[in-house]
């Protein structure tokens, strides 16, 4: 099976070490603040409702230190989501309500559309199963691994199996969901010992190294 991977788009862990930068006291002011516009811009590209409001909401957000800001206007834009304490540091990453309103609103009609893609009455069974996918895609930028189940139920073919464990996987990366990372990992073995390339099995590989280094496991993580 060599088939190419599939759902390795999102989410970005890139973006997660953004906002680790942000979120950490020792970074520096300059690298902080190249952090924040990487958050801010892939936000406004990629609609990320669920961050910025996980990020900049004015009384939920883990950017508020106060938990009790004033909703007030910005001209730059939100962000994403993410692993969960207060920083002890401040981040001027203003709530607007104005925008996030609109980034629903975006999302709604961009769902909308992959529910017309599914419809079987109108597609065969690759298209409906690629329409699932773009829908599992998107909400992999909304956190729903939910999707991404429902997808892994509806497809007999193992590589786009594992690739989708995989898309979990980094998901609980992302969010430093340390126990939802190590059954998906567990769940991945699995998979992989069946028939899986050496593709998936050098990117399994790689993320349970991140998850032991997350948990500090370090004598397992040393390959």
């Amino acid at each position: 099976m060599g088939s190419d991977p599939q759902y390795a788009k999102y989410p970005s862990l890139s973006l997660a070490q953004d906002i680790f930068t942000i979120t950490n006291p020792a970074s520096a002011d300059n690298s902080r603040q190249t952090s924040l516009k990487k958050i801010q811009d892939a936000t406004s590209e990629h609609k990320m409702v669920p961050l910025y409001r996980y990020l900049a909401h004015s009384i939920k957000g883990i950017l508020n230190t106060s938990g009790e800001g004033s909703t007030r206007k910005s001209s730059t834009t939100g962000a994403r989501k993410a692993p969960g304490r207060r920083p002890s540091v401040s981040v001027d990453f203003a709530w607007d309500e104005e925008l996030y309103k609109r980034l629903k609103a975006d999302n709604k009609t961009e769902l909308e559309t992959f529910d017309k893609e599914e419809a079987e009455e109108q597609a065969g069974d690759t298209e409906v199963q690629a329409a699932r996918g773009k829908r599992a895609d998107f909400w992999a930028i909304s956190t729903a691994i939910s999707a991404y189940n429902a997808v892994f139920k509806k497809t007999g073919i193992l590589g786009t199996k594992i690739d989708i464990v995989l898309a979990i996987i980094r998901m609980g990366l992302f969010f430093g969901d340390r126990l939802l990372v190590k059954a998906q990992v567990d769940r991945a073995k699995t998979l992989v010992e069946t028939d899986g390339d050496w593709d998936r099995r050098n990117r399994l590989k790689a993320y349970q190294g991140l998850h032991l280094l997350t948990i500090r496991a370090y004598n397992l993580a040393d390959p």
